[in-house]
């Protein structure tokens, strides 16, 4: 009876277990489905949507360093709603943010929060942005929690680098069409001063 009971008892841990991890799994899955077109702020508020399945925060940070400039998209549950602010903030330096320096940035700015980054790196390992949780309190099986972000991060690097990539051109597309347009405004200039020079002379 006894070696049955703990038979049963592991049963139900492990499958407790594999349910858990079904659930990270999928959760995983969904965030490699961002839309390359989708805003940064629609982006935000879907991942914080995500991981509060997985891990439990009070305001989660995507930021993006991009040129000179570090943009924050923080979300934060207001009752059953996701709402997100952006802060836009200068870099003084000109080597990279580095995971520290956000978190030494991030606590300045929340002292009562306990802060929590995860650098998003390239293929090439370049670190082009961050995620970041914010905590009221202190949490129970951090380091399990820190794993689990870390692994997340991972997935969504490869989607946000898709969609910075996506969006760098669209914006040359945007460019070349504005240049294309330009040239031929100048051919049609050109052509109406021709034009305007052949009847100005027998007038």
């Amino acid at each position: 009876e006894s070696s049955r009971k703990t038979y049963y008892k592991e049963l139900n841990l492990v499958v407790d277990e594999m349910k858990k991890q079904n659930r990270q799994l999928e959760v995983m899955n969904r965030l490699t489905k961002i839309q390359v077109d989708a805003d940064w702020t629609e982006v935000s508020l879907y991942l914080a949507e995500q991981l509060s399945r997985l891990i439990p925060f009070d305001q989660f940070i995507l930021t993006l360093v991009e040129r000179a400039m570090m943009f924050s998209h923080i979300a934060q549950r207001e009752q059953d709603d996701w709402h997100c602010r952006t802060v836009t903030r200068p870099l003084q330096q000109k080597t990279p943010v580095s995971t520290e320096q956000l978190n030494a940035l991030l606590q300045t700015e929340h002292p009562d929060c306990h802060v929590t980054s995860v650098a998003l790196q390239s293929r090439l390992q370049r670190v082009f942005g961050f995620l970041t949780l914010l905590h009221d309190t202190p949490v129970e099986n951090d380091s399990e929690h820190l794993v689990l972000f870390q692994q997340i991060a991972e997935h969504v690097g490869v989607s946000v680098e898709n969609m910075i990539l996506f969006k760098d051109v669209s914006e040359k597309v945007k460019i070349e069409a504005q240049l294309v347009q330009s040239a031929k405004m100048a051919a049609i200039g050109e052509m109406a001063a021709g034009v305007a020079h052949e009847l100005n002379s027998p007038l």
